[in-house]
C-alpha cells in the first residue's frame, strides 16, 4: 500500500501543486490520475517514486517513508528526463509485485 499523509508540494511559485494531499491505494488496487494540466498529476508520481521529497507531510510504501528509503534523489538524474521517470517507475512496481 502506498500512503500519502497531509502532503504539500510547491515549486518555485507561492502556490502549491499539491496542499494537504491525503490518499491510500490499497495493495493491488488500480487508479487512474487525471486532471487539466498542472493539476499535479506527475508530481504526484514523482513524490510517490521518490523522485521528489514533499515540502510537508509524509509518503509511505508499505509502511516505509518513501524518500528515506530511496536509494537516489531527483538531482542525481538532473536532465535524464521522462525516459528514467517511466524507466525507474516501471522498475519500482516489479520489485513491488
Amino acid at each position: 500500500m502506498i500512503k500519502f499523509s497531509d502532503v504539500t508540494k510547491a515549486y518555485q511559485t507561492d502556490e502549491p501543486v499539491l496542499a494537504h494531499c491525503s490518499l491510500s491505494v490499497p495493495e493491488g488496487s488500480v487508479y487512474a490520475l487525471v486532471g487539466k494540466n498542472g493539476a499535479g498529476k506527475s508530481t504526484l508520481l514523482k513524490l510517490a517514486a521518490g523522485f521528489l521529497c514533499p515540502d510537508y507531510g509524509e509518503i509511505c510504501f508499505q509502511d516505509m517513508p518513501v524518500w528515506e528509503n530511496r536509494e537516489f534523489h531527483m538531482n542525481d538524474y538532473q536532465g535524464a528526463g521522462k525516459e528514467l521517470f517511466e524507466k525507474e517507475v516501471l522498475a519500482e512496481m516489479k520489485r513491488s509485485e
